[in-house]
């Protein structure tokens, strides 16, 4: 069992509401504009959920710093995207588009939101998160699989052997390469029926 320090890392009482506080990594902090310690209220009295919360936001900087290290080839957009996803579920939320949420959020969800945003300290990119205004990422078609293999089918492939998850890539790959082949690279966003029937 972790020990009490080691349970509430990250974690720092600010009158009576809980922070996540950590220490950017020096490899790392001339990429991470928060740099060199991030600061973010929990909007919680509870500790559970701030371990929560905080877990969540442990894990978004943990991958965005990897991916600092590794200079994954995603796009900056992708990343942005994926990093505002990670950051609605640590407050509380589904991250939703701002055009999803007009048209389809109930006034209570878009009172929930509001109030989480209310106070005036809330950081500009905290209030895009909560309220969708972080444009979706342009993905290509060439990326597809690997978005769809690594964030959409990952949980169905965990109990697969090396040899059944290259059997189960066999005919999405070649899906992906023929209509490729046929229409070109488009983003995902772009793709009309007429290409889908071509």
């Amino acid at each position: 069992m972790p020990r009490g320090s080691q349970l509430d890392r990250f974690l720092q009482r600010r009158g009576d509401r809980w922070q996540y506080v950590r220490r950017v990594p020096a490899m790392v902090a001339d990429q991470d504009k928060r740099a060199p310690v991030i600061r973010s209220s929990l909007r919680t009295h509870d500790l559970a959920v701030a371990r929560v919360m905080r877990d969540a936001l442990e894990k978004a900087d943990n991958d965005l710093w990897a991916s600092f290290l590794c200079d994954e080839e995603e796009s900056v957009a992708l990343k942005r995207h994926k990093a505002a996803v990670r950051r609605a579920a640590a407050l509380g939320f589904t991250y939703r588009p701002a055009a999803e949420l007009e048209a389809k959020a109930s006034w209570r969800e878009m009172a929930e939101r509001m109030e989480a945003i209310f106070d005036s300290r809330t950081a500009h990119a905290t209030e895009a998160v909560v309220l969708g205004a972080e444009p979706a990422a342009s993905v290509p078609i060439s990326q597809a699989l690997k978005v769809y293999i690594e964030d959409i089918a990952s949980s169905q492939l965990v109990t697969k052997s090396p040899q059944q998850r290259r059997k189960w890539r066999v005919i999405p790959e070649r899906a992906v390469r023929n209509f490729i082949e046929i229409v070109g690279d488009k983003s995902i966003v772009d793709i009309t029926r007429d290409d889908a029937h071509k």
